[in-house]
Protein backbone atom coordinates (compact mmCIF):
# COMPACT_ATOMS: atom_id res chain seq x y z
CA UNK A 1 0.00 0.00 0.00
CA UNK A 2 1.81 3.61 -0.73
CA UNK A 3 1.87 5.89 1.90
CA UNK A 4 3.90 8.52 0.39
CA UNK A 5 5.64 9.07 -3.40
CA UNK A 6 4.37 8.28 -6.54
CA UNK A 7 4.16 4.92 -8.32
CA UNK A 8 3.74 4.16 -12.21
CA UNK A 9 1.78 0.41 -12.92
CA UNK A 10 3.38 -0.04 -16.32
CA UNK A 11 1.92 -3.24 -18.79
CA UNK A 12 4.16 -5.10 -21.59
CA UNK A 13 2.38 -4.88 -24.80
CA UNK A 14 4.66 -6.38 -27.78
CA UNK A 15 7.92 -5.28 -27.08
CA UNK A 16 6.91 -1.52 -25.36
CA UNK A 17 5.56 -0.84 -21.71
CA UNK A 18 2.67 1.07 -21.83
CA UNK A 19 1.93 3.39 -18.95
CA UNK A 20 -1.32 1.65 -17.41
CA UNK A 21 -2.01 4.49 -14.20
CA UNK A 22 -0.17 6.96 -11.91
CA UNK A 23 -1.02 8.12 -8.74
CA UNK A 24 0.08 9.60 -5.59
CA UNK A 25 -2.87 9.05 -3.60
CA UNK A 26 -1.72 7.62 -0.39
CA UNK A 27 -3.62 4.09 0.38
CA UNK A 28 -3.59 2.73 -3.08
CA UNK A 29 -2.85 -1.16 -3.15
CA UNK A 30 -0.83 -2.79 -5.97
CA UNK A 31 0.64 -6.27 -5.68
CA UNK A 32 -1.05 -9.69 -5.92
CA UNK A 33 -5.21 -8.54 -6.63
CA UNK A 34 -6.41 -12.05 -6.72
CA UNK A 35 -4.70 -13.18 -3.42
CA UNK A 36 -7.67 -14.22 -1.95
CA UNK A 37 -8.39 -16.73 -4.81
CA UNK A 38 -6.08 -18.52 -3.35
CA UNK A 39 -4.07 -21.67 -5.73
CA UNK A 40 -7.45 -21.58 -7.52
CA UNK A 41 -5.91 -19.24 -10.33
CA UNK A 42 -2.35 -18.54 -11.03
CA UNK A 43 -0.69 -16.08 -9.11
CA UNK A 44 0.35 -13.82 -11.91
CA UNK A 45 1.08 -10.33 -11.95
CA UNK A 46 -0.16 -8.59 -14.92
CA UNK A 47 1.79 -5.10 -14.56
CA UNK A 48 4.94 -3.57 -13.43
CA UNK A 49 5.38 -1.26 -10.46
CA UNK A 50 8.15 1.88 -10.63
CA UNK A 51 8.22 4.64 -8.18
CA UNK A 52 9.05 8.04 -9.74
CA UNK A 53 10.37 9.22 -6.45
CA UNK A 54 11.26 8.38 -3.04
CA UNK A 55 8.36 5.95 -1.68
CA UNK A 56 7.17 4.88 0.88
CA UNK A 57 5.27 1.69 1.17
CA UNK A 58 3.12 -0.85 3.89
CA UNK A 59 3.82 -4.34 2.82
CA UNK A 60 1.52 -7.12 3.06
CA UNK A 61 2.63 -11.13 2.01
CA UNK A 62 0.21 -12.19 -0.39
CA UNK A 63 -0.68 -15.44 1.71
CA UNK A 64 -1.20 -13.09 4.69
CA UNK A 65 -3.39 -10.54 2.66
CA UNK A 66 -5.62 -14.01 1.73
CA UNK A 67 -6.00 -14.86 5.33
CA UNK A 68 -7.32 -11.89 6.72
CA UNK A 69 -9.77 -11.42 3.89
CA UNK A 70 -10.78 -14.45 3.75
CA UNK A 71 -11.35 -14.80 7.42
CA UNK A 72 -12.20 -11.22 8.09
CA UNK A 73 -14.45 -10.34 5.01
CA UNK A 74 -15.62 -13.68 3.69
CA UNK A 75 -18.51 -12.28 2.06
CA UNK A 76 -16.88 -9.91 -0.10
CA UNK A 77 -14.29 -12.47 -1.01
CA UNK A 78 -17.46 -14.50 -2.46
CA UNK A 79 -18.64 -11.46 -4.02
CA UNK A 80 -15.43 -10.60 -5.78
CA UNK A 81 -14.75 -14.62 -6.63
CA UNK A 82 -18.04 -14.17 -8.71
CA UNK A 83 -16.82 -10.94 -10.23
CA UNK A 84 -13.47 -12.81 -11.08
CA UNK A 85 -14.45 -15.79 -12.77
CA UNK A 86 -17.32 -14.06 -14.27
CA UNK A 87 -15.09 -11.24 -15.79
CA UNK A 88 -12.88 -14.02 -17.06
CA UNK A 89 -15.71 -16.59 -18.70
CA UNK A 90 -17.52 -12.94 -20.53
CA UNK A 91 -14.00 -11.87 -22.07
CA UNK A 92 -13.09 -15.58 -22.98
CA UNK A 93 -16.58 -15.49 -24.74
CA UNK A 94 -15.68 -11.92 -26.45
CA UNK A 95 -11.86 -13.56 -27.44
CA UNK A 96 -13.72 -15.84 -29.37
CA UNK A 97 -16.36 -13.66 -30.90
CA UNK A 98 -13.38 -11.30 -31.65
CA UNK A 99 -10.74 -13.96 -33.06
CA UNK A 100 -13.81 -15.19 -35.50
CA UNK A 101 -14.63 -11.72 -36.62
CA UNK A 102 -10.67 -11.72 -37.55
CA UNK A 103 -10.96 -15.15 -39.32
CA UNK A 104 -13.84 -14.04 -41.25
CA UNK A 105 -12.10 -10.58 -42.76
CA UNK A 106 -9.02 -12.52 -43.40
CA UNK A 107 -10.47 -15.25 -45.49
CA UNK A 108 -12.74 -11.85 -47.57
CA UNK A 109 -9.79 -10.48 -47.78
CA UNK A 110 -7.68 -13.59 -49.02
CA UNK A 111 -10.62 -14.38 -51.44
CA UNK A 112 -10.73 -10.65 -52.98
CA UNK A 113 -7.02 -10.70 -53.33
CA UNK A 114 -7.82 -13.86 -55.75
CA UNK A 115 -10.28 -12.94 -57.36
CA UNK A 116 -8.76 -9.38 -57.87
CA UNK A 117 -6.47 -10.73 -60.50
CA UNK A 118 -9.11 -12.47 -62.50
CA UNK A 119 -11.51 -9.18 -62.94
CA UNK A 120 -7.70 -7.34 -63.60
CA UNK A 121 -6.95 -9.76 -66.37
CA UNK A 122 -10.63 -9.72 -67.85
CA UNK A 123 -10.16 -5.88 -68.02
CA UNK A 124 -7.06 -6.09 -69.18
CA UNK A 125 -8.37 -8.01 -72.28
CA UNK A 126 -11.58 -5.72 -72.97
CA UNK A 127 -9.21 -2.89 -73.34
CA UNK A 128 -6.75 -5.03 -75.30
CA UNK A 129 -9.57 -6.06 -77.63
CA UNK A 130 -11.05 -2.10 -78.19
CA UNK A 131 -7.63 -0.70 -78.81
CA UNK A 132 -6.85 -3.79 -81.45
CA UNK A 133 -10.20 -2.85 -83.28
CA UNK A 134 -8.86 0.80 -83.69
CA UNK A 135 -5.91 -0.32 -84.68
CA UNK A 136 -7.32 -2.28 -87.36
CA UNK A 137 -10.16 0.22 -88.37
CA UNK A 138 -7.37 3.08 -88.92
CA UNK A 139 -4.67 0.81 -90.33
CA UNK A 140 -7.82 0.55 -92.90
CA UNK A 141 -8.04 4.18 -93.02
CA UNK A 142 -4.86 4.47 -94.35
CA UNK A 143 -4.78 1.45 -96.72
CA UNK A 144 -7.77 3.50 -98.37
CA UNK A 145 -5.55 6.14 -99.40
CA UNK A 146 -8.18 8.07 -97.75
CA UNK A 147 -5.94 9.75 -94.74
CA UNK A 148 -6.20 13.05 -93.51
CA UNK A 149 -5.27 14.90 -90.04
CA UNK A 150 -8.48 15.90 -89.53
CA UNK A 151 -10.05 11.88 -89.83
CA UNK A 152 -7.57 10.66 -87.32
CA UNK A 153 -8.39 13.14 -85.13
CA UNK A 154 -11.94 12.42 -85.09
CA UNK A 155 -11.13 8.74 -85.22
CA UNK A 156 -8.82 9.10 -82.06
CA UNK A 157 -11.48 10.76 -79.99
CA UNK A 158 -14.59 9.24 -80.86
CA UNK A 159 -14.80 5.75 -79.50
CA UNK A 160 -17.42 3.87 -81.34
CA UNK A 161 -18.72 6.33 -84.51
CA UNK A 162 -16.92 5.91 -87.26
CA UNK A 163 -14.17 8.54 -88.73
CA UNK A 164 -15.15 10.83 -91.33
CA UNK A 165 -12.75 9.87 -94.04
CA UNK A 166 -12.38 12.71 -96.19
CA UNK A 167 -10.23 12.61 -99.43
CA UNK A 168 -6.88 14.13 -99.64
CA UNK A 169 -6.63 17.53 -100.58
CA UNK A 170 -4.77 17.46 -104.47
CA UNK A 171 -1.85 18.58 -104.77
Amino acid sequence: MLLEGTVVLYRRVGGDDVEVTRTSQRGVYAGSMQAYLGDRVPQVYNNSMRVTEPTRFFVLPADTFAGIMQDWFPMAVHLLEGLFFGAKNAQRAIGQRERLLALGSLSAGLTHELNNPAAAAVRATATLRERVGKMRHKLAIIAQGSYSPRSWRTSSTSRNAPPSASPRPPR
